[in-house]
């Protein structure tokens, strides 16, 4: 029979002092039977067994003859869950005479289950059957973690899935060890939702840390006595005070900017005709775009509140001597007829 790849025993050969069994695959005939289990654990001949178990379980009948097979075994077994124990498998687990389980890991107990076909009859005796497996594991249940019958069956009942955590404070295991990343080797789609994504977290790779931002260069020296030359050149001297106390300023090509940009403020201000402005602007550092939209505002405030004449002459029904040719080009009219033109 070829070897499962998900289960093997190692060191089953001669008087080795310890043996090691893995269990990553379903219990029962589509992954690890209890027949196969059974005649490898056999040839063991160790003083200590270590049990590794990742599986969401299977078939109780085979759980339930590999569970009194480990346990008739002469040898100390240390049990281990790798990534989940679940319904049958957890049974298995309950073999060991310690047992241990990442912070990561999952435990998950219920009732068993059946695909029960028949007539009514059949489905009464499959019930009670049930009901005696289901007695049997609340049995082991109760002996290993402590807790009380009625406390167990509300566990199978509700199909409870247990953190490490959860599993020690109820007494199903004795030991809670550090994370692992754990590789996913069951249908992940057969786990809750909430099981799945404590799987993603722990196999995501950490986060790259961000290198810290560069230290802003040091300020040039020369930058109070260029602000200063290129703002008595521009009658701006009023404003290297201001200027000089930006920390923002501190290259000879920021320096130069600043000062451009208040020449280009004061003759938007000027054409304006409001030239007390220019110098708030100037001093704030408000952008050229700003200071247009600004100094709009302020023209179509005064339009709008300006009175209207109603006693303007009439225009002349007398045309003006001098006329401009008919087909003279006109750039009104240029400007006119681009506006009505689609554009891409």
């Amino acid at each position: 029979m070829p070897k499962k790849t998900w289960y093997g025993i190692t060191n089953k050969a001669g008087n080795q002092p310890e043996a090691e069994i893995s269990i990553y695959d379903d219990i029962g005939a589509w992954g690890v039977t209890a027949k196969d289990f059974i005649t490898d654990l056999k040839a063991i001949h160790t003083e200590v067994i270590r049990l590794e178990i990742s599986s969401l379980g299977g078939s109780v009948f085979d759980a339930l003859a590999m569970f009194n097979a480990l346990r008739a075994h002469p040898a100390k077994i240390h049990a281990k869950v790798m990534g989940v124990a679940a319904s049958a498998a957890s049974y298995v687990l309950m073999a060991g005479d310690t047992i241990e389980m990442p912070e990561n890991a999952f435990l998950m107990v219920h009732n068993p289950l059946s695909d029960a076909f028949g007539n009514a009859e059949a489905l009464r005796d499959m019930a009670e059957v049930l009901d005696k497996f289901g007695n049997a594991l609340i049995g082991t249940y109760v002996a290993r973690s402590g807790q009380p019958e009625e406390k167990v069956r509300e566990l199978l009942d509700a199909e409870t899935w247990l953190s490490a955590a959860e599993a020690k404070a109820l007494g199903f295991i004795d030991q809670i060890t550090a994370s692992l990343k754990v590789t996913a080797c069951f249908e992940q789609e057969r786990v809750p939702e909430a099981v799945r994504a404590v799987f993603q977290a722990a196999a995501a790779p950490a986060p790259e840390a961000s290198p810290a931002p560069a230290p802003p260069p040091e300020p040039d020296a020369n930058v109070p006595a260029a602000l200063t030359t290129l703002a008595a050149q521009h009658g701006l001297l009023a404003h290297v005070g201001t200027w000089l106390s930006d920390a923002t300023i501190r290259d000879a090509v920021t320096a130069e900017a600043v000062v451009n940009d208040a020449v280009a403020i004061r003759t938007l201000c000027a054409d304006a005709k409001h030239d007390a402005l220019a110098a708030t602007f100037i001093n704030a550092r408000t952008p050229l775009a700003a200071v247009r939209q600004s100094l709009l505002a302020i023209k179509a405030a005064q339009d709008e509140s300006a009175p209207v004449n109603h006693h303007q002459p009439a225009p002349s029904a007398t045309p003006p001597t001098q006329h401009a040719p008919q087909s003279a080009l006109r750039a009104t009219s240029v400007y006119a007829k681009r506006r009505h033109q689609p554009r891409n």
